[in-house]
């Protein structure tokens, strides 16, 4: 894992590993409390499990840093680690969270005074927002530890972060800074700088589908659970490892319509014409959902051409993926087009 250049050897595991099989679970970190109940956010997390283990280490050894940039696509779990290792931070009761304390139901429930989130507002985080950072930070006296989470750290304006350069370089005693974004590239360098980045992965498709049975989702397919929790395979190929997009798939109601109108748009490219294809075009939000689904077929012809079957946003249309080889040249430039 690519520390950021952060010193000291906080991603290093030490612990002994069960069974020690490559990739296993160290038992005290990941050995579930006695009567925890579902409000300790740990054990809501589905996946990254070395990057668990050895946060939670550092957290034991009270080495945790102070400024983390988690990166990675939406929906891998990015928020709910940060949320959960805030829940762990201020517990008094276990160092990696107990779930039956009032700090923890607090935090759980998004109701606490020890910690801070943080979203953009129009795309960005603005100068009034980090001032409320310093201003809740210079309560900690009155509250041990605090926490702060920007849920888009790519929206840091040059003000905004600017006023909080030094004290995300050095964070007061008991306070944790926790920086999300897509990638370390879409936050400014400034701030990239002063965190230990961890990038998050997309999940595998059996965390996937662990994570659909936790939420009580199967159902929706009238399938039973098996081991691909009750999903259709092609849908957790097609949510390309993040359970947000799996989400959208499973209550996509514009799917289906898309697929019948990319049909008729490889019988004549005058398609767009119909009344039919105006009239599911109309509305603004459901046009940008279809045009998405147009980009994500073209997307796949654009891997088909360069050999790649993997990781298509339409595993399950093979045979209008055939259909459509005539476009394989012009697939990437009409990719980039939709983009």
């Amino acid at each position: 894992m690519n520390c950021g250049g952060a010193s000291g050897s906080i991603l290093e595991p030490v612990w002994e590993i069960a069974g020690g099989a490559s990739g296993s679970i160290p038992r005290r970190v990941f050995g579930r409390l006695r009567g925890a109940p579902v409000a300790r956010l740990l054990d809501q997390v589905v996946g990254h499990r070395e990057i668990l283990a050895r946060l939670l280490e550092a957290r034991s050894e009270d080495r945790l840093p102070g400024t983390m940039l988690f990166t990675g696509p939406d929906g891998v779990g990015r928020k709910l680690v940060a949320h959960a290792l805030a829940q762990a931070i201020c517990c008094p009761v276990h160092k990696h969270g107990c779930g039956t304390c009032g700090s923890c139901l607090r935090i759980a429930h998004r109701q606490s005074e020890s910690v801070l989130w943080i979203a953009a507002e129009k795309n960005q985080i603005k100068i009034e927002q980090s001032r409320a950072v310093l201003d809740f930070l210079s309560l900690q006296a009155w509250a041990g530890s605090r926490v702060v989470i920007f849920e888009n750290a790519e929206g840091l304006n040059p003000q905004a972060s600017n006023a909080l350069l030094k004290i995300l370089e050095e964070p007061p005693p008991q306070s944790y800074f926790f920086l999300i974004a897509r990638s370390p590239r879409h936050v400014l360098p400034t701030v990239r700088s002063r965190a230990v980045h961890i990038p998050f992965h997309p999940l595998a498709a059996a965390d996937l589908a662990k994570k659909v049975q936790s939420t009580a989702q199967v159902g929706a397919f009238g399938t039973s659970a098996d081991a691909t929790g009750g999903v259709p395979a092609w849908m957790l190929e097609a949510a390309q490892g993040s359970f947000a997009r799996l989400q959208d798939l499973m209550e996509s109601e514009t799917r289906g319509p898309s697929i019948e109108m990319i049909t008729w748009w490889l019988e004549s490219p005058q398609a767009y014409l119909r009344p039919a294809f105006r009239e599911r075009t109309k509305e603004r939000l459901t046009a940008s959902q279809i045009a998405r689904h147009f980009q994500g077929f073209f997307r796949d012809l654009a891997l088909r051409r360069a050999g790649v079957r993997r990781g298509l946003c339409f595993p399950d249309q093979a045979e209008l993926l055939e259909r459509a080889k005539p476009w394989l040249p012009q697939a990437p430039s009409i990719f980039r087009l939709a983009l």
